[in-house]
């Protein structure tokens, strides 16, 4: 895990910059700044867009009183490669329309699905059975309380 965070925090920056020169020296550099603005916001605007869409999605869904099925994971598949796209730079932006475009998206949802889903604990339930429940205390009755408790 350590090895992922340095490969995406340290070296995906320079191999970013060093795409970014490169294609600067072949298109220019404003056209490179162009490209980057303009991937920039098409990713706000698909952002927004599909946030509002998954909303609505599974609010529907649960109004309906039907299981979610793929629509929240495919929303934040959709968000993340937004959100990919308003990062600056051409690996991130390729990352960003691999999520975007469902004959890429739909295998990788599938295999989170199957993967990582299923792989990951689930969570006890919040309320114990009635097996389990075990509550200490003391009865007092009222017309019976201790001489100490009548001065209160």
């Amino acid at each position: 895990m350590k090895h992922i965070l340095v490969l995406v925090f340290v070296v995906t920056p320079f191999i970013e910059i060093w795409l970014m020169i490169l294609t600067g020296r072949i298109i220019g550099g404003g056209w490179v700044l162009f490209s980057l603005l303009a991937a920039g916001f098409i990713g706000m605007r698909l952002f927004r867009h599909e946030g509002m869409r998954t909303i609505s999605a599974v609010q529907e869904r649960l109004q309906r009183h039907e299981p979610l099925g793929n629509e929240l994971l495919d929303g934040a598949l959709r968000m993340l490669g937004a959100l990919l796209l308003i990062i600056p730079g051409y690996l991130s932006d390729l990352g960003g329309l691999l999520l975007i475009l469902p004959f890429t998206r739909n295998p990788l949802r599938r295999w989170l699905a199957t993967h990582v889903v299923q792989a990951a604990p689930h969570p006890r339930p919040s309320r114990p059975s009635a097996s389990e429940m075990i509550i200490e205390g003391e009865v007092i009755h009222p017309e019976k309380k201790p001489p100490a408790q009548l001065a209160d």
